[in-house]
């Protein structure tokens, strides 16, 4: 668990995470935190949460709500680059499953991220601009609400990922320049953790065990410059990828995926669209690969969606 306070990050020691999944105690978990909210969370104050389609914000919302209820105000910001599910939009799938919060709010802010059409290429550089007007708008929402903390469903990959030996990428939710103060009741867990406390909190089986998407979205599954063709592309053949798998995985298996409660793997564990980059070039050299050579052919694409410090 992590409290932001004055923008800077002070770590707790009330959870450590064990070594074996099988023995972490979802239960023991939620008993303390419903402490550390009691502890951080004064009792008029007021809490806004940035919510999405995924199970940590969804987890992290639901710890909220069961200790400081209506003082707890949801917010989801439609930029324009949300996933299409089973045919409908993301925000209008966020909100029907958070109907039953009294304080919920889709924010439509597509025009305040219309600057990323043609904008970079470039993986991170696409992460950190998408950055700057999520905090804005979020700082808006706080002030309208008069919230006194933010919270969102960050955890510890989001973590490691940005800030880890690797800096793998950045993630959309790690230190974002807040106007108030910032608490994180997941950032010692992985995903499978999450998924745990989730069932212990009686959340459905579809978002608990739903597979994970990333902060930007599509902005981020469309590989070079993002234009309006290609981030329809990303987003109708995301959904068309996630049923057809769901459908093929029902006729195989019987469900829709396997979870191994032992390790946390879910199979698949992701699976989505992507559209391409305009500029490839064919690969020569790997022609003498073992293969088909007269009917398989190598490309490069010049961008990726992840960045590699080299």
């Amino acid at each position: 668990m992590q409290v932001n306070t004055e923008n800077k990050p002070i770590f707790r020691s009330d959870y450590i995470v064990p070594k074996n999944l099988h023995d972490f105690d979802p239960n023991l978990f939620i008993e303390i935190t419903d402490r550390f909210i009691e502890q951080n969370i004064g009792k008029d104050e007021k809490v806004a949460i940035s919510v999405s389609g995924g199970i940590d914000s969804r987890v992290t919302a639901h710890l909220l709500h069961r200790k400081i209820g209506n003082r707890l105000y949801l917010f989801f910001i439609d930029d324009g680059f949300r996933r299409i599910i089973k045919g409908m939009e993301e925000c209008d799938v966020v909100a029907e499953s958070f109907k039953d919060f009294p304080n919920f709010e889709v924010i439509h802010a597509e025009d305040r991220f219309s600057h990323l059409y043609n904008y970079s290429s470039d993986g991170e550089i696409k992460r950190k601009t998408w950055q700057l007007p999520y905090t804005n708008i979020s700082n808006e929402y706080i002030k309208k609400v008069k919230a006194n903390w933010v919270a969102d469903g960050t955890i510890l990959p989001d973590i490691i990922e940005t800030k880890g030996r690797m800096k793998l990428k950045t993630q959309h939710n790690i230190d974002l320049p807040y106007n108030v103060k910032k608490i994180e009741l997941l950032a010692s867990l992985y995903k499978p953790h999450v998924r745990r406390v989730g069932k212990a909190l009686g959340l459905p089986d579809e978002f608990i065990f739903g597979i994970p998407c990333p902060g930007p979205a599509q902005l981020i599954r469309v590989i070079g410059n993002v234009n309006k063709e290609k981030l329809e592309v990303a987003k109708i053949t995301t959904d068309v990828t996630e049923q057809m798998i769901d459908k093929y995985c029902e006729m195989v298996w019987g469900s829709k995926f396997k979870y191994d409660e032992n390790t946390g793997v879910r199979q698949p564990f992701q699976m989505f669209g992507v559209a391409l980059d305009y500029h490839i070039k064919e690969l020569y050299d790997l022609k003498d690969c073992e293969s088909d050579k007269d009917n398989i052919k190598f490309y490069e694409m010049e961008n990726c969606t992840t960045y590699r410090r080299e």
